[in-house]
């Protein structure tokens, strides 16, 4: 990790601090109410803050502000979920990860977020595309600008479905579906398919 970007834990649980303390060299830790104040010179638009859930209405003001400031935050769950992950990155959170992730784990994750990516489970990732997907009213004008095969990939991936289903369902490779992937990317200028569902949710409101 850059030696310029702070790593901030916030949590106001004892016990999430210390067993987080202990396991990453140089991190910083804070309740969530004394943040501002004893980190009050850090850089926020530099630093990637690992918020534990905890009061609901605090940690999510919290993570408002922070968002705000221009910090990279990563939100620890004691339980995550699909509801409550989807509800997070509408916040515009950068990861969503178990609290007690393996810290190998956290160190990627970490890395992932420094590099300007976003980092979700691959479990909690395709829960998120399905529910987001089978509630929402989305109208056709997503599909301006793309090719019938971009927009039948497009609409496995509304309902959840992984490359090797997309391929199986049209009869085609999963290197061609990955080809159409990452052309849904660079037209709808987003970077993974949980941002995809969420850019064709706007476009189409």
């Amino acid at each position: 990790m850059s030696t310029s970007t702070a790593l901030i834990l916030c949590s106001d649980q004892f016990s999430v601090i210390k067993h987080w303390a202990a396991q990453l060299e140089g991190l910083k830790v804070s309740r969530c109410d004394d943040l501002k104040t004893e980190y009050a010179h850090i850089d926020w638009t530099q630093a990637i803050v690992l918020v534990h859930l905890g009061d609901a209405a605090l940690t999510l003001s919290r993570i408002t502000q922070l968002v705000a400031r221009g910090s990279s935050v990563l939100v620890m769950s004691n339980t995550p979920n699909a509801p409550e992950g989807a509800q997070l990155f509408k916040l515009g959170i950068k990861g969503y990860l178990n609290t007690y992730t393996q810290v190998d784990k956290l160190r990627q994750i970490v890395e992932v977020v420094r590099q300007g990516n976003v980092w979700l489970g691959q479990s909690v990732m395709r829960a998120m595309i399905t529910d987001i997907g089978a509630k929402s009213d989305i109208q056709q004008a997503w599909t301006s600008g793309l090719t019938e095969r971009e927009i039948a990939t497009a609409q496995a991936i509304l309902q959840g479905k992984s490359n090797k289903e997309i391929a199986q369902d049209l009869c085609i490779s999963e290197r061609t579906v990955k080809a159409y992937v990452h052309s849904l990317l660079e037209k709808f200028a987003v970077k993974d398919r949980l941002a995809l569902v969420l850019a064709i949710q706007r476009v189409g409101a």
